[in-house]
């Protein structure tokens, strides 16, 4: 019926047509006119011949419509896929924003390490101090007796 170039041509979408255009151009070529049809159909002996042939180039189109609807959602797919890359981009962005975040939490964990240390020292050292302190009172009160 027709030739894989023709087909090819029926189904490329051009920007400005719909799905809808589309479908119907594909009707025009699929059902001709009158005289064509009488041309055509002189081959076929009965009704029944006839009717199967009507009916099909009906699913002919029909197919053609459904082929047509699964390119439009292909479309949207692929569009919608794009838009996947600017997510990607984004969430990459957030990632190094966040280990940026991370490493400065790390460098804050160490100072604090750090600061713990130290206060420990000040710790050992107050410590002994005190005992020392302790001491030395008690030299001051065996004095004073």
């Amino acid at each position: 019926m027709f030739s894989d170039n023709e087909i090819i041509s029926l189904i490329k979408i051009p920007i400005n047509k719909t799905p809808r255009s589309i479908l119907d151009n594909i009707k025009s070529k699929a059902y001709p006119t009158i005289n064509e049809k009488q041309y055509n159909m002189a081959s076929a002996s009965s009704t029944s011949a006839r009717s199967l042939f009507i009916e099909s180039k009906m699913r002919l189109a029909d197919r053609v419509q459904v082929n047509v609807n699964n390119i439009a959602s292909l479309a949207r797919q692929i569009q919608r896929g794009s838009r996947s890359n600017e997510i990607l981009t984004h969430a990459a962005r957030n990632f190094a924003q966040q280990e940026h975040g991370l490493e400065m939490i790390e460098s804050n964990l160490k100072k604090l390490a750090l600061i713990a240390t130290h206060l420990e020292y000040q710790m050992d050292a107050i410590d002994k101090s005190s005992a020392i302190l302790e001491e030395v009172t008690e030299q001051v009160r065996s004095m004073q007796r």
